[in-house]
């Protein structure tokens, strides 16, 4: 979404929103880009130091280049012009700094300081030959401070059960639409505690994204590079300024929350347990004021020796689970509690298929079973197989549509009726309406339509 704002909206965005994918800094104006002379030329013109470091090296930062309907198509002439009006771009500033400082001065600093920050990935776009430049401020897509405390051999093991891993902005997308924040406080303000339940919960990021959304807790961290802190004019004082001013705004009605995720698989119940422990640690919290009661610290030295199984125990203000259980077990457990369903139904394993068409059949009985308890405040299922509707046999209404690993995916909510038969048989064709006067009419050519246009669309500044 392309937005114009200082510096610092950006660095809020990047540490505080749950629903960022990625920040791109917009670089100049939009420019009309017919030629390839053309786009070479105005790329030339692009204060480049200001968001890149410059040596005596030719740079080469990574290009990520899009285009739509535009006389420059192909992605190796792009490049090559956009590469070139950098290069020309560094001659002119290196002769600059060569001219300003001594030679043992300009060409001894590589020397002192021969490590650079990495260059940031360049995004070109160039619709209806109209270009758009931007850099990457941040990483694509946005990481959690939690998921940098995981193991990476630890997160490969989520690749069983569904063929593709549910980002943690799209997560947090589906919590918030899910209203399990609003269910949270009507059911506290009667006296009773709410469960969201994840039946299929892999490593645990939907109830994760659950957690930090009642916490009120930012899902990045100060400490965690980003590539905007890279940038030769970052201004750091500015930057802790924004840090400092954050806030930790949790729910009042937190430790009346429950969350509970199930799988059948061990090995994946790990790595949710293990990403658990992860979120905990990286909890940030209030040094004064009412925020730092609610995550008791023990001492220094007990610290070091906690198991590391307690941690969330004692450092989350609510109930956090994950347990080895098929859905059908976990029933006695749920029942007569206040209780919503959120998960992402596991889907694109082709190994797996004629597997998940049962295991749909069984939620979907064991959802119609379960409505008559009166217990369930809202169902709400991602998927990625249309069968998925057919074969529960009920209801649902789409709520969010995204792409998760180039693949659409679709937040389902169970309006708790079943699918009438109607809806999944043929329909006869209809039977022949009588001509009409004007039907004769459009048939012999008499009627004439006008096609109506549509404006092209107006350009966009892509700047955060």
């Amino acid at each position: 979404m392309p937005a114009e704002a200082p510096e610092s909206a950006l660095w809020r965005a990047a540490l505080q929103s749950r629903l960022l994918l990625g920040g791109r800094l917009g670089v100049g104006e939009p420019f009309h880009a017919g030629y390839e002379s053309t786009l070479a030329n105005y790329v030339a013109g692009i204060p480049w130091p200001d968001y890149m470091w410059f040596g005596a090296e030719p740079a080469n930062p990574p290009l990520k280049v899009h285009t739509e309907k535009s006389r420059l198509y192909h992605t190796d002439v792009i490049e090559r012009a956009v590469l070139s009006g950098i290069e020309r771009r560094r001659q002119f500033f290196m002769n600059l700094r060569l001219q300003r400082n001594e030679d043992d001065t300009f060409y001894g600093r590589s020397s002192r300081n021969p490590e650079r920050p990495p260059l940031p990935t360049l995004h070109v776009e160039l619709k209806r030959n109209e270009c758009h430049l931007s850099v990457a401020s941040t990483t694509i897509p946005q990481l959690r401070a939690y998921s940098l405390a995981v193991e990476e051999m630890e997160d490969l093991k989520e690749g069983r059960g569904s063929g593709w891993t549910l980002g943690e902005s799209h997560a947090a997308a589906c919590v918030l639409k899910s209203q399990c924040l609003q269910l949270l406080e009507e059911n506290s303000k009667a006296g009773r505690h709410f469960c969201v339940w994840d039946p299929f919960c892999g490593r645990g990021t939907l109830l994760l994204e659950a957690l930090g959304l009642a916490l009120g807790v930012p899902p990045a961290s100060p400490v965690m590079q980003m590539p905007f802190q890279e940038f030769p004019n970052f201004d750091r004082v500015r930057f802790r300024e924004v840090v400092r001013s954050l806030e930790l705004s949790p729910s009042p009605s937190v430790s009346n929350l429950v969350l509970v995720g199930s799988h059948s698989d061990a090995d994946i119940l790990k790595v949710a347990n293990r990403n658990l422990q992860a979120f905990a640690r990286a909890l940030p919290r209030s040094r004064s004021g009412p925020g730092s009661l609610l995550w008791p610290l023990p001492s220094g030295d007990v610290a070091d020796k906690e198991d590391p199984l307690s941690i969330s125990k004692r450092r989350l203000p609510c109930s956090v689970t994950f347990q080895c259980n098929d859905p059908g077990s976990m029933l006695g457990v749920l029942r007569g509690h206040p209780t919503m369903i959120l998960t992402n139904v596991p889907y694109g394993n082709k190994v797996d298929s004629k597997k998940d068409q049962r295991l749909y059949a069984r939620f979907g009985k064991m959802l119609k079973a379960e409505q008559a308890h009166g217990y369930l405040q809202g169902v709400f299922c991602l998927s990625a197989r249309e069968d998925f509707k057919r074969l529960t046999g009920l209801d649902w209404r789409t709520e969010l549509r995204f792409q998760c690993s180039g693949v659409q995916v679709e937040l389902l909510r169970w309006t708790g009726r079943t699918a009438s038969s109607a809806q999944w048989r043929i329909d006869k064709a209809p039977k022949k309406a009588p001509v009409t006067e004007a039907g004769r009419m459009l048939s012999s050519g008499t009627i004439s339509c006008r096609p109506t246009h549509r404006k092209p669309d107006s350009p966009s500044i892509f700047c955060l």
